[in-house]
């Protein structure tokens, strides 16, 4: 077994807070869905099995088993299953000591 350490993250993760404001597992359907989402936290997503779509004003994006999904906090978009999806998933903050959300404001 061989780990690999990423020692600039040790070097810059003091000047960094990270907040899990929620967290789980999500077996989903077609009931999934809404549209002019826009959180103050962002969200990983880790696709475990199905698929789903999430859709901005530019680009829509197919979420597939075994990728994981990032959408930045202020970001407006839609989400929608079109028949399964189960999920990881984490509600994040991450702020500068000054308070400034690093992924917020897109």
């Amino acid at each position: 077994m061989m780990i690999k350490c990423n020692d600039f993250f040790n070097k810059i993760s003091h000047k960094f807070k990270i907040k899990v404001v929620g967290s789980g597992l999500a077996d989903l359907n077609t009931e999934w869905k809404c549209k002019h989402v826009c959180s103050p936290y962002s969200r990983v997503y880790f696709t475990l099995d199905g698929e789903a779509f999430v859709k901005s004003q530019t680009q829509t994006i197919k979420m597939q088993k075994g990728k994981c999904y990032f959408i930045p906090a202020g970001l407006e978009f839609e989400y929608w299953c079109e028949d399964k999806l189960t999920q990881l998933f984490f509600h994040v903050n991450v702020t500068e000591n000054c308070g400034l959300d690093v992924f917020g404001d897109v």
